[in-house]
């Protein structure tokens, strides 16, 4: 008993030694009984180190295949990159092309060269979408359904007069509202309208002559009348600055001097008034823009567009697009 005891005593301290400098034991042991044996286990129960190899994905040049693809290979390639800076395009070909500085280079180069249109379009696109959506909220344009109505209660009507029959069409239109785009929607008006079209500006400095001139292209209108049964519209630029409240007398003899004449216009001379302001309609004399002077109230209401409601949604369902590429890019190119 004693010999033996103290054979295993020399062998376990003798081997301590190398298993403490000289091995590393783990799961991969063909015969695991040597841990037992030399008393490599402590306390005698069995421990492993286990060792786990995991495969690091790379860049793959054979599937990037830049240096031999087409243009419209490289645009397709191109969106999947475009997130990528042209720093980290360069690292990526110099880890495809295992570290080799031409092909690297060369790589990198012609992938930028497609890249860089697409950030910029996508930048552009992204800009306009925010400008879109920022007309979004402040609602939808009336523009197109003010056509409609100005279509059926004025357009039609000169058409009709034009015929030989006698509508009530009224002396003025007022484009008043919101809207940036009245004086897109008088050019509509005006074209559309089958009349003959007079533009005045409106003298601040001496509103008397405003009111001359008025009358005087109302009158030269009805002569035109009498001969082809065409109505004249005369827009008048910077109006309303003589139909607000009166200041003063003059101011008074002023707007009189206007309502006088303006109720008379399409039944006297065949005439339209058309007028736009960008001041609340609370500001005017209210006799001035009665419904037997300046009676067609045209509120422009601004906001989005119909066919800007369609150009927002295409832009951000290419934006979505070219986003959903690149989030494929590391899936796709690595192996």
């Amino acid at each position: 008993m004693r010999i033996q005891s103290t054979r295993n005593y020399t062998l376990k301290n003798n081997y301590s030694t190398k298993r403490k400098d000289e091995f590393q034991i783990n799961n991969n042991i063909s015969n695991p009984s040597f841990g037992y044996m030399y008393g490599v286990y402590g306390g005698g129960a069995r421990t492993s180190t286990t060792s786990v190899s995991v495969r690091t994905l790379t860049w793959s040049s054979k599937k990037l295949n830049i240096l031999t693809s087409t243009d419209s290979e490289l645009r397709n390639l191109a969106e999947y990159f475009h997130n990528k800076s042209d720093d980290a395009i360069r690292s990526i070909t110099s880890e495809a092309h295992n570290w080799s500085s031409t092909n690297a280079k060369n790589a990198a180069d012609k992938l930028i060269k497609f890249v860089t249109p697409i950030r910029d379009n996508k930048a552009k696109m992204l800009n306009k979408a925010n400008e879109l959506e920022i007309k979004k909220g402040t609602g939808v344009s009336n523009v197109v359904g003010q056509k409609v109505r100005l279509n059926n209660e004025f357009i039609s009507l000169i058409a009709a007069e034009k015929e030989g029959l006698r509508p009530n069409i009224k002396n003025g239109i007022l484009i008043h509202g919101a809207s940036k785009l009245k004086d897109e929607f008088i050019s509509w008006l005006t074209e559309s309208s089958g009349a003959v079209v007079k533009t005045i500006q409106h003298d601040v400095a001496n509103p008397m002559k405003t009111i001359s001139e008025i009358i005087k292209l109302a009158k030269d209108s009805e002569a035109a009348f009498n001969h082809s049964n065409t109505r004249t519209l005369i827009v008048v630029k910077d109006l309303d600055e003589m139909l607000i409240k009166p200041k003063n007398r003059d101011e008074v003899k002023l707007v009189s001097g206007f309502k006088s004449f303006a109720e008379d216009l399409s039944e006297k001379y065949h005439t339209t008034l058309i007028a736009k302001t960008d001041k609340n309609l609370d500001e005017f004399e209210p006799a001035t823009i009665a419904s037997n002077r300046l009676g067609v109230h045209v509120d422009l209401k601004d906001g989005i567009s119909e066919d800007e409601l369609k150009e927002l949604g295409s832009l951000n369902s290419e934006v979505k697009r070219l986003d959903d590429k690149a989030a494929q890019v590391e899936s796709k190119f690595k192996s």
